[in-house]
This record gives structure tokens, sequence and C-alpha cells, in this order.
């Protein structure tokens, strides 16, 4: 997930350009997200290149305190893994 949009595994998978109704909930995060969001990539199966089978969401309607909700979320993810293994920041 990212504050732009997301990648959703599923075995059911709509046409590219397809807007598609995503609920979510970030660990830690007390709120359920609810957007739009417009289908980018799809396959109903994993592909050549290694892509597992699902789609390339791209919200639509999120607003600004909850793209900054989401930011949040991720680098504060990212700084976790970091302090937890601070010899793999040097790779």
């Amino acid at each position: 997930v990212s504050a732009r949009g997301m990648f959703v595994r599923t075995p059911q998978v709509y046409p590219v350009g397809h807007e598609v109704v995503v609920r979510f909930n970030l660990p830690g995060v007390g709120r359920a997200f609810k957007a739009i969001g417009r289908v980018m990539w799809s396959s109903p199966t994993d592909t050549p290149q290694g892509l597992p089978a699902g789609m390339g969401v791209q919200f639509v309607d999120l607003d600004a305190h909850e793209q900054a909700m989401i930011e949040q979320y991720v680098v504060e993810l990212l700084l976790d893994r970091v302090l937890a293994d601070p010899d793999d920041s040097k790779t």
C-alpha cells in the first residue's frame, strides 16, 4: 500500500480502467479506509515476470488527511525495519 494506491492479490481481477471500491485496515491504525480506485494493472495469473496474480489499484478519492495517514504508516514501517536490523541498511 502507498498513499497513491495499492496492490490487491485476489483471484478475481477487473480490467484496466475499471473502478473498484477498496476497503482495508492498516495494523495499528484505528480506522478502516474506504476508497474508490482505478485498476492500472491486472492479471488473473502469476506473470512470467514474476508478478503475482492480482490488480494494481490507484486511489482516485483519498483526501489529503487519509493520504498523510498512509504515508506516515509506510514511513514508520520502513524505519522500524531499518532499526530492527541496522546491518541490512548498509547493503
